[in-house]
């Protein structure tokens, strides 16, 4: 109680500390100073960079309220001194008054800093980071004042340009800017531009001279990318144990340059930097290149950005077969460059762009052979199959040129009126082909033969493009019968009538089992096999593979072979090699027959009614294949182990109460064997499509005979529940996936049996084979030559003058593009509504004046 009682002094303490304040601890002082903001000015030690941290203390009065400005208004991440310093540089309205003072100071310690090896990597990481946050907050006009400062002030300085020059004695590529040693070499901030696909900021570094080198992925003439070599050639490395020097660099790495430069602004840029270093100090030129009258002297091999695409899209997808775990990241790139292709070929205005755009192409060396260039009529085309870009071959500018092609002589420049006839009329004049053929096939050999007994210069026409009124050259003396073949059109409806007899004479000789015509099939089968193994060469060097040569010439060995036993088989007299000679004919003829009237299913592709069903039919192949596999690695599972339990004897309690069901095992023996059933394998397989019959077992009693049983009737879940469905489901995928764009994939297809007319000027089989005689003997001639290259370059100049307008177009399309927070209109607009803003106040200002 007397500890409870309270002094009246006490109580007077207490009244006054609770009326007046409680004075603050120490630990809450030292809290409360610990979360108060620094200022830069008690961090410049704690710099990382050595340039940075001498010109804060040099210039604190300038630098450091304007870097704790910037602490305060963003988040900053890693080193504040720095990050706050870089953003600087970048942000700061006052042109080059920082970069100066960096420049200052470097000027009054270079002897110093020349001593210092940290101080030339601090000058190159300062460098890089200032791009990259250039770039990073899409700033241009920093950039290019950064590359300003760097170019024409810090390397024009003896002195500094003296330590730049000691950077590749340093090797960066573990430093945070992973950079080549040639700082303008693979610099992150360029990549990091294209990435963007910033073609302002990519031009700004082109007209700096930085480059992005990803040749190691653009090994065109190999199948794979190689991250490691072998010094020591060979052709069975695995064999002989050649090890191989593996790279160091990731592959990720070098597909970050690939990406880099498969982007349009990389692309575009590209282009536009060598027209502008080229002819940048002619205005005239520069108006004549934007009217596309100038002729270009120089190649653009490399820097054409269509062409480019198009390269792209093939190293990448072959990059995606080969590495299959990075396979989405190089079907994005060709994705990409397939897109671009598409956009540039829309935004052609007319047919004669999109036929111009169509007719050039350069690095054709890559995807094909010298002998199919020659015959080439519409590169650009080739290419785009070759890549698989369906919608740029499916685009209306490619199918109206392609059409209008068709029906137009190569010599006289006339056109068939195909599309604008009934289908009476059609029928007439295929009729009339029918019968005048021979006659058309005398007149293009006795022409073929004129010309090689004249000069080719001579025996040349004029070309019907290049005619001023573009209304195709006639010839008023020339027959039309020596003129059938000049047309595209016709050359396929002979092959279709050649086609059509060919068959007639196989029908007819499997119907009669004569050989009477047995010497027409090897003629006609060797002169398909003629051309397809000329087809199939040609796919094989440029390492693709076309499904419909090699089954072509499946076909005709299969013909050919058969025919020539059949011949042979009459002129032996012993009977048992008669017979098999017979046998064996048959075989080969009878699969041969089966294949070569498969193959309308190829000319059904020509048709919009029947060809997506030929397409379908040719897709769902894959599907079947692949189920096909897991059905086989069943079938051998379960047929192995069935025939292991069946193949041990039943006890004889067992065998009484079976009685004659052990006749029916057919899972005693693998094979078939005489005085038995069908062997193990041949039952097994043939289940698929008559399911059950557990009888086929034999005796079913006793444990072994019963675990035989089961696997038996898994062996039936698995086919009918599982792999059928599978299969039915894998199809209507397929299915589904193709009336997605049915339309597209119709129109790739029947182009690739277009050009197929456009390409080959020769006769039809089997006189094919006179005109490769023919062939043989006719000579070159120099000043044709001449002439074709002479006529090339015409076309070259006037494609890079069309390419450089497209180039603009595209760039002025993407600024408009949806895709943006902001396009052009709405900058119009918002421009348009401040002016009428400032106008209207302006006058409300006057009239209260």
């Amino acid at each position: 109680r007397a500890e409870d009682q309270k002094s009246p002094h006490s109580l007077a303490r207490m009244e006054m500390s609770e009326s007046s304040p409680r004075p603050k601890r120490v630990n809450d002082l030292i809290s409360e100073s610990e979360n108060r903001p620094r200022s830069i000015k008690d961090q410049i030690s704690e710099s990382e960079n050595i340039l940075i941290k001498g010109t804060l203390e040099l210039y604190q009065e300038y630098f450091v309220p304007k870097l704790d400005n910037i602490a305060r208004q963003a988040y900053i991440q890693g080193n504040k001194v720095d990050t706050t310093f870089v953003k600087l540089l970048i942000e700061d309205p006052d042109e080059n008054t920082p970069l100066k003072f960096v420049k200052d100071y470097i000027t009054k310690n270079k002897e110093e800093l020349r001593k210092q090896s940290k101080a030339l990597k601090d000058l190159r990481d300062l460098e890089v980071k200032l791009l990259l946050e250039a770039v990073e907050s899409e700033n241009s006009d920093s950039l290019r004042k950064v590359l300003n400062w760097f170019e024409n002030e810090v390397h024009e300085d003896k002195d500094m340009n003296r330590l730049i020059g000691i950077w590749e004695k340093f090797d960066d590529n573990t430093g945070p800017s992973m950079t080549n040693k040639d700082i303008k070499k693979n610099n992150m901030a360029m990549i990091r531009a294209c990435e963007k696909d910033n073609f302002e900021m990519v031009l700004t570094f082109f007209k700096f001279c930085f480059t992005i080198d990803a040749k190691k992925m653009r090994q065109a003439n190999s199948n794979t990318f190689a991250l490691s070599t072998n010094n020591r050639g060979s052709r069975f490395p695995l064999l002989c144990r050649y090890f191989e020097n593996r790279d160091m660099e990731d592959i990720l790495f070098h597909f970050r340059h690939f990406q880099a430069t498969s982007k349009p602004a990389f692309m575009i840029g590209q282009l536009r930097n060598k027209i502008d270093d080229e002819y940048e100090s002619d205005y005239d030129v520069l108006d004549q290149i934007q009217n596309g009258t100038f002729e270009f002297q120089s190649s653009f091999n490399n820097e054409d950005p269509v062409t480019e695409s198009f390269h792209n899209a093939f190293v990448a997808k072959r990059l995606a077969r080969d590495h299959v775990e990075y396979a989405n990241k190089f079907k994005s790139i060709v994705k990409e460059n397939r897109k671009f292709a598409v956009d540039m070929l829309d935004l052609c205005k007319t047919t004669d762009e999109a036929a111009l755009f169509l007719s050039s192409a350069f690095k054709k060396e890559i995807y094909f052979t010298e002998t199919h260039i020659e015959r080439m009529a519409h590169p650009r085309l080739e290419v785009a199959i070759v890549t698989r870009n369906i919608e740029f071959v499916a685009h209306d500018f490619c199918q109206q040129i392609l059409r209008d092609k068709l029906m137009q002589s190569e010599e006289t420049g006339e056109l068939l009126p195909w599309n604008s006839t009934t289908f009476l009329d059609k029928g007439v004049y295929i009729i009339s082909c029918i019968f005048l053929l021979p006659i058309f096939i005398v007149c293009k050999v006795v022409i073929d033969i004129s010309m090689c007994c004249r000069p080719t210069s001579d025996s040349v026409g004029k070309d019907p493009e290049n005619n001023e009124n573009n209304e195709g050259v006639q010839r008023k003396n020339a027959s039309r019968f020596f003129t059938f073949f000049t047309f595209p059109q016709n050359r396929f409806i002979a092959q279709s009538i050649s086609s059509l007899v060919f068959l007639g004479f196989l029908i007819t000789t499997v119907l009669e089992e004569t050989i009477r015509f047995r010497w027409v099939i090897i003629t006609f089968s060797l002169s398909h096999l003629l051309r397809d193994i000329g087809r199939f060469r040609e796919s094989i060097k440029r390492k693709s593979f076309r499904f419909w040569d090699f089954y072509s010439m499946v076909t005709d060995v299969l013909l050919v072979s058969g025919a020539s036993l059949a011949i042979v088989s009459t002129e032996i007299s012993s009977d048992e090699l008669k017979h098999d000679l017979r046998q064996t004919e048959a075989c080969l003829t009878g699969i041969g027959v089966t294949l070569a009237i498969t193959k309308l299913f190829y000319w059904c592709q020509l048709s919009s009614w029947l060809g997506p069903l030929a397409i379908s039919i040719k897709k769902v192949f894959s599907d079947i294949l692949m189920v096909t596999t897991a059905y086989l690695i069943f079938y051998l599972a379960f047929t192995v182990g069935i025939k292991y339990i069946m193949s041990v004897p039943i006890s004889t309690e067992d065998a009484k109460k079976c009685g004659d069901e052990e006749i029916y095992n057919r899972f005693s023996t693998f094979f078939h064997k005489e005085n038995t059933t069908d062997g193990a394998l041949k039952t097994a397989l043939w289940s698929m499509f008559d399911p059950g019959h557990p009888e086929y077992l034999g005796c079913a009693y006793g444990f072994a005979r019963s675990t035989a049983l089961t696997l038996w009737g898994l062996y039936q879940i698995v086919n009918i529940t599982i792999l059928i469905n599978l299969l039915v489901a894998l199809m209507n995928n397929t299915m589904a996936l193709i009336n997605k764009d049915k339309e597209k994939q119709w129109k790739f297809y029947r182009t690739e049996i277009w050009l197929r007319f456009l390409n080959d000027k020769g006769l039809c089989p089997p006189f094919n084979i006179l005109d490769a005689l023919i062939n043989s003997f006719k000579c070159i001639d120099d000043q044709e030559n001449k002439k074709k290259k002479k006529k090339e370059e015409k076309v070259k100049t006037k494609y890079i003058n069309l390419v450089s307008r497209l180039s603009r177009r595209y760039l002025r399309h993407v600024e408009d593009s949806d895709a943006n927070d902001a396009t052009r209109e709405d900058l119009e607009n918002a421009k348009r509504n401040i002016l009428n803003h400032l106008k209207r106040k302006e006058k409300s200002v006057r009239q209260k004046d």
